[in-house]
């Protein structure tokens, strides 16, 4: 029903390439799509820009844009699409390099928000039991992480296992106490939550790493669940991070504002003066109706561009995972393309273990 689509043969026998290339036209329209929008959308500042416009509506015009790139990409050979893919990986590793360093972000920032409400008030200190308890439950989660990695995947000859496991161990516990350190917490007003948060995720990261593991030592190693339910997860995560930062970035444009912007204001007349309040049914007067500010009359509340620019990066991150970080052939096979599971395999491993060394360096640094 396809066979029209030019340089494609739709057989049974290559349903794996032809599987690796639909999902690297797809990444590829998402990323040109964010990207366009990203140039365009530059130094966009208010809504009094015209090209707020498109940041914010014109949803009709632009899911025909999307349609008509990824329809187009058809008509691209594949040879493109795999040099695509090799480019994909240096971005989506530079996706995950900006994703730790918001994870950084994160934990210092709930770290001084609910330290920020405990001073404000010595009758807050609900605040600070928040946090006491918020960072014990999460060492006691990596605790049981890690020994749930120890259980399932550090059996008999899984040296390389153990090994992982205890250094990410000894890793948190070291940066943990570091930052228990009074000279430390001093100078950089860090905490028990901030090092509670990078170690519970850093853990996630190895557990999830074994458990992307080929061999005898995984023993899920054949689990589509698993597989799929991680690449759930990785995209999950893109939109909470690419969240996040936009809160961020408003947070940070608001401390250069002299007032904040009120959000309700009153119905006022043409002349500027405010309307009388109109009489109901039974003769008694109402108060005038309240509208919706435009809160970006004189400031974005976020980067329009890096908002884009973060899903452009997303979209190769995405294809990475999907393709197990192209790792596509098995020394079993006389193919070139076979059908790996979601984000499995020993580069799959490698990368996370990789991310938790990172993010525990860039914590300590």
């Amino acid at each position: 029903m396809l066979s029209w689509i030019p340089g494609q043969a739709w057989t049974q026998e290559r349903s794996s390439e032809l599987g690796f290339y639909y999902v690297m036209r797809t990444s590829f329209s998402l990323f040109l799509f964010h990207t366009i929008l990203a140039v365009f959308l530059i130094r966009v500042e208010s809504s009094k820009d015209f090209r707020a416009k498109i940041q914010d509506g014109l949803w009709p015009i632009k899911l025909l844009f999307l349609a008509g790139i990824f329809t187009l990409s058809f008509f691209i050979p594949n040879d493109f699409f795999l040099l695509y893919a090799k480019i994909s990986l240096v971005g989506a590793s530079f996706f995950i390099l900006v994703q730790l360093v918001m994870i950084v972000d994160f934990a210092h920032h709930w770290n001084e928000s609910w330290l920020g409400n405990w001073d404000e008030k010595e009758e807050n200190i609900i605040w600070y039991y928040g946090l006491l308890l918020s960072s014990l439950g999460l060492l006691i989660l990596v605790v049981a992480t890690s020994v749930a990695a120890y259980v399932l995947f550090c059996g008999s000859g899984c040296t390389f296992n153990t090994v992982v496991v205890s250094s990410n161990l000894i890793i948190c516990a070291a940066f943990t106490a570091l930052s228990l350190h009074p000279k430390v917490q001093n100078l950089a007003r860090t905490g028990l939550l901030q090092s509670s948060v990078v170690a519970f995720y850093a853990t996630f990261l190895i557990f999830s790493a074994l458990a992307r593991e080929t061999g005898e030592c995984n023993p899920f190693h054949q689990s589509t669940v698993l597989t799929t339910s991680s690449a759930t997860v990785s995209s999950l995560f893109l939109i909470v991070f690419v969240l996040f930062s936009m809160v961020r970035t408003a947070s940070s444009t608001a401390m250069f504002q002299d007032e904040e912007a009120p959000i309700l204001l009153q119905e006022h007349t043409p002349l500027g003066f405010e309307s009388e309040p109109n009489p109901d049914q039974e003769g008694n007067r109402q108060q005038p109706a309240a509208r919706i500010a435009d809160d970006e009359e004189e400031r974005c509340t976020y980067n329009y561009c890096f908002f884009h620019s973060a899903f452009a990066l997303g979209a190769m991150y995405i294809a990475m995972l999907i393709t197990s970080w192209l790792d596509t052939r098995t020394e079993d096979s006389s193919s070139e393309f076979t059908t790996p599971l979601i984000d499995t395999g020993s580069t799959a491993m490698w990368v996370k273990i990789a991310s938790a060394w990172v993010v525990s360096a860039l914590y300590v640094w």
